[in-house]
């Protein structure tokens, strides 16, 4: 029987739906994380760091910031890793992976694109291929095999509670896709003389 004269409870979560029995970290379907990494050319992986540090601060309390851990991603993506990884192993399911491995060529794909990032104008020819057709596929590659251990970790290898693409996913993903059209039209136009 409830008592009348309690005050209301809401849930104040960030997530609708969301509860203390919400998972550990950000579940998400392999196939929804290879189609926004890849759309926003990588933009997502700041949204998804963001995303597991702050549903892992919510699960165990721990005092940390989210926001500056999904921005400096090279200091914290090994204890990220391991904290999955402990995890896994804490909840007696099987995973095979090397989270120290994957997160040190996580670490070192994020310092060579920043290297590229730093070349002088003269070498854009070279970089923007480097960057879209190698580096944007290696980390997504490291990140998409960092998601599957995440789901393996809350209990849902398939992402299955988070599969479906929202508005807001249509929405980046539409974003992406102009982005890339534009930048397969100055590529063209480049080639082909055209002045800008």
């Amino acid at each position: 029987m409830s008592n009348i004269y309690e005050a209301p409870t809401a849930n104040l979560s960030d997530e609708p739906g969301a509860d203390s029995g919400a998972a550990k970290f950000y579940v998400v379907s392999p196939l929804k994380f290879a189609l926004l990494y890849t759309f926003t050319f990588g933009f997502y992986q700041l949204y998804w760091f963001y995303k597991n540090w702050s549903r892992y601060k919510a699960h165990t309390q721990e005092s940390l910031w989210p926001v500056p851990r999904a921005i400096f991603t090279i200091f914290f993506a090994h204890s990220l890793f391991r904290n999955v990884n402990d995890t896994i192993e804490a909840e007696g399911r099987d995973h095979s992976w090397d989270p120290g491995a994957l997160a040190t060529w996580y670490v070192m794909a994020q310092i060579a694109n920043r290297i590229l990032d730093r070349l002088p104008d003269s070498a854009d020819k070279l970089v923007v291929p480097l960057e879209l057709v190698i580096m944007l596929p290696v980390v997504g590659t490291i990140l998409y095999f960092a998601q599957r251990a995440i789901n393996v970790a809350c209990g849902d290898p398939a992402g299955a509670s988070n599969s479906r693409l929202t508005w807001a996913n249509y929405l980046w993903l539409i974003a992406g896709f102009v982005i890339l059209v534009l930048i397969l039209l100055g590529i063209y136009a480049e080639s082909h003389g055209a002045n800008p």
